[in-house]
């Protein structure tokens, strides 16, 4: 397994390195339009987490589409020295940690509120 298949992204030809990006309600990487990621073990909370994100990403989707936008961006609210880091996820699987290697950097946007 290797974190989004190893490709290569870029953002108006700006390569995006994903361990140099903050994860969004656990799906979204700061600085990169419109992706969405589900990453996890096959237990049954699992199943019912990937419902619940399928569910922001429609209702992004749909949003975005009532307000006539291309993209869906998230962005630091603050400094980035500002920001708790708080862990990407404490119940994986090791092999999924292994999959995951350097591109989980333990740095996650706060929810509003």
């Amino acid at each position: 397994m290797i974190m989004a298949g190893n490709i290569a992204l870029k953002v108006d030809d700006v390569k995006i390195d994903l361990a140099d990006t903050w994860l969004y309600k656990g799906l979204m990487f700061s600085g990169v339009p419109n992706l969405a990621i589900a990453v996890g073990s096959l237990t049954a909370s699992y199943t019912l987490r990937i419902e619940l994100m399928a569910d922001y990403v429609c209702r992004l989707l749909q949003y975005k589409e009532a307000i006539q936008r291309n993209a869906a961006t998230p962005q630091l609210p603050m400094p980035i020295s500002a920001m708790p880091v708080k862990p990407f996820a404490e119940n994986f699987s090791s092999a999924t940690w292994l999959a995951l290697g350097s591109t989980c950097q333990n740095r996650v946007i706060p929810s509003p509120g």
